[in-house]
């Protein structure tokens, strides 16, 4: 039996001799899987800095691409399609991560700015968390862990899903302008181009001058997808002060990414915000079972680390292991120093271990 080719990104954690007795495996740099080598592949698994599209995949065998990602935007799924080849993702494999890295630069921005109120001990400052809203745009696996965690801290959470509102015909979800009258406004959905909402630009000037008219000046988080928010336009109201911060881990462009938005942001790191031990585990098996399934391989196993996770449960509790953990402060100052190794900063990332919420 003829052995299956497999290109594989090097940079994916916990993969490495999984199929290699099984299957002809080729490790190699995202970036550097080209229509070349992959002619003669079966399968791909890769990350988001391979583009599959017809350019790569015209005249190949790949018959199987999975991407240890949640996102696909970096997929030509019609493509895909209309030649056979099977797309799978990672849906949700990162959630509580990004979750985690979206509370943990709320808290750290928030207690700089209560400083000046006075509010020294933690438990005022968690009654001070308590008393804002958290405007949350995009209701997937990521918006669902980013509201229980607000649930958990006991802060009010207001939700904006169009898609999935008509989808599950539920009249629950709030309108777009009660959600941008809120302190903070993340952001958490797919970038889509097409559609009945497209989420490219989404963040644009019209978004801004309804927040301005509201006069709150939220705190602005784009841990999504790099081109949801109107990066010139952030900028704008950032320089005008008509919105408190912001916290970006995805950009536009990247690794090319904006200078005057780096330097302007509160928290700034280089699209790593799902990168937690827990996630990158979640993605690689998720991804594997996946070709396992499609290549008729039967069950494929993945060493696991055993790894202790700080367990905590009440409100206070969690904010204070946030406030303790000062890891995307750190990750700030790399990026804002060394800006033009984005690249390398994200690939040698040492990966967060989750907190285990127990409330």
């Amino acid at each position: 039996m003829i052995k299956k080719r497999i290109i594989i990104d090097a940079d994916i954690p916990y993969i490495r001799n999984i199929f290699d007795k099984t299957a002809e495996v080729q490790y190699l740099k995202g970036k550097s899987i080209n229509a070349k080598n992959a002619k003669s592949a079966d399968a791909l698994i890769i990350r988001t800095r391979t583009r599959c599209d017809e350019k790569l995949l015209q005249n190949s065998n790949v018959s199987f691409i999975g991407t240890a990602t949640i996102g696909t935007d970096h997929i030509d799924i019609d493509y895909c399609n209309s030649h056979g080849i099977t797309v799978r993702n990672a849906p949700g494999c990162n959630a509580n991560a990004v979750a985690q890295y979206v509370w943990n630069a709320i808290i750290h921005f928030f207690y700089k700015e209560t400083k000046n109120l006075q509010l020294v001990d933690t438990a005022s400052f968690l009654n001070y968390l308590q008393q804002l809203k958290v405007g949350i745009i995009g209701y997937g696996h990521v918006g669902k862990a980013v509201a229980r965690i607000a649930k958990s801290i006991g802060t009010d959470f207001y939700v904006y899903d169009p898609p999935l509102a008509k989808a599950l015909c539920d009249n629950s979800f709030f309108q777009l302008n009660e959600v941008l009258n809120s302190d903070i406004i993340t952001v958490h959905t797919p970038l889509t181009l097409d559609g009945d909402y497209p989420t490219l630009h989404m963040i644009d000037e019209n978004i801004f001058s309804t927040i301005e008219s509201n006069g709150r000046k939220p705190l602005i988080i784009n841990a999504a997808r790099g081109g949801i928010i109107k990066e010139e336009v952030l900028l704008k109201h950032l320089e005008k002060r008509s919105i408190s911060g912001c916290i970006i881990d995805c950009w536009e462009n990247e690794p090319d990414i904006n200078k005057d938005v780096l330097s302007s942001a509160f928290i700034a790191t280089p699209h790593i915000a799902g990168y937690s031990i827990q996630g990158k585990y979640n993605a690689t098996k998720q991804i594997v079972n996946e070709l396992c399934t499609a290549f008729n391989y039967g069950s494929c196993e993945i060493d696991w680390l055993d790894i202790t996770q700080k367990e905590v449960k009440t409100p206070l509790e969690i904010v204070e292991t946030f406030l303790t953990d000062d890891r995307l402060e750190e990750d700030t100052k790399r990026l804002k120093t060394d800006a033009e190794n984005f690249e390398i900063q994200r690939n040698t990332y040492d990966y967060r271990n989750e907190i285990k919420l127990l409330s």
